[in-house]
């Protein structure tokens, strides 16, 4: 891969954002220091930890210790995510701004991915590819699997951010608090001002989805009552919310061959869209999320952040 990086030199600010990650914090930060160019293009990394009682903060300290570029910022009490990108968004001085969640793992060329768009004026903002690390074997891995299947051949044709996320620092001056969809709204506000987004598929994302059907719906009901809202309030659709989008990258995707799969994503969407719309009409608040357990933990016999890899279809 050949980007020229030199007109991004110290002008990228990071933003990690972890509520009790114990668990993976520390293979989160590893990934993101030896991220390629990061010592060039990096200007500073801002932890926010949202009200964490583990031992999260102690683990980032470590790492404030090492590189003076990394500082700690420890909320009292949890706030929602969209607060702490507020207060990330004040704080950043870079022209750039990356947003990631500590529950994952990059892949090392991940950021220069995520920041070659901006050479293009046209471009306001950027998002990367998810892909799950859940065992294939059990039935909510395949789900993770091909959710994110889904997503990706959605975006290679109409954008939508998700997972990591970097736009111009000028465009955002700040969220709506109460939002549950923050990368979402990012996306709006960024086409409101007449900037375009752009898929980013080479920059990698690894983490992991729900173990559970339970959980599985807690955290897609979340993201659709906040579509819903977006879509009713702002006038914004992010485009993953179309079904007819959605039916088209299915075919694309190759899903339609494990035809059981298929269904049972199909009826746990449609489950989790009724729950959010009846969320949004009852004004429920999600903006300080409902944490789906079994995506904080792996087990031994899964593929984990030390021995990941891009996973074929199997």
């Amino acid at each position: 891969m050949s980007i020229d990086m030199r007109q991004f030199n110290g002008l990228v600010s990071i933003g990690v954002f972890a509520y009790n990650e114990e668990i993976f914090i520390k293979r989160m930060l590893d990934s993101l220091v030896k991220q390629r160019g990061f010592n060039t293009i990096v200007k500073e990394v801002l932890v926010f930890t949202g009200g964490s009682d583990d031992e999260t903060n102690a683990i980032v300290g470590k790492y404030v210790d090492i590189d003076n570029r990394i500082t700690l910022h420890v909320t009292q009490g949890r706030r929602g995510k969209a607060y702490d990108i507020n207060q990330f968004v004040i704080r950043a001085s870079g022209e750039y701004l990356v947003m990631n969640n500590g529950d994952t793992l990059l892949d090392p060329d991940s950021l220069l991915e995520l920041i070659a768009p901006f050479s293009n004026p046209e471009i306001g903002m950027t998002g990367g590819r998810s892909i799950p690390l859940n065992d294939y074997k059990e039935f909510m891995g395949k789900v993770s699997f091909w959710l994110w299947q889904l997503h990706h051949q959605v975006c290679l044709i109409n954008p939508k951010m998700g997972e990591i996320v970097s736009w111009r620092a000028s465009i955002v001056k700040g969220l709506d608090v109460k939002t549950s969809v923050d990368e979402a709204l990012i996306e709006c506000t960024v086409k409101d001002n007449g900037y375009k987004v752009e898929y980013a598929p080479k920059a990698i994302v690894y983490n992991y989805g729900p173990k559970k059907v339970s959980d599985f719906i807690k955290q897609r009901r979340r993201i659709f009552c906040g579509h819903f809202k977006l879509k009713h309030e702002c006038r914004y659709s992010v485009s993953t919310i179309s079904l007819k989008r959605i039916l088209k990258a299915s075919w694309r995707s190759g899903i339609m061959k494990h035809l059981c799969v298929f269904c049972g994503i199909a009826t746990l969407e449609i489950i989790a869209r009724l729950a959010g719309v009846i969320d949004y009409l009852l004004h429920r608040d999600h903006s300080i999320w409902n944490i789906a357990a079994t995506t904080k933990s792996f087990d031994d016999e899964e593929a984990t952040f030390d021995d990941h890899g891009k996973r074929d279809e199997e």
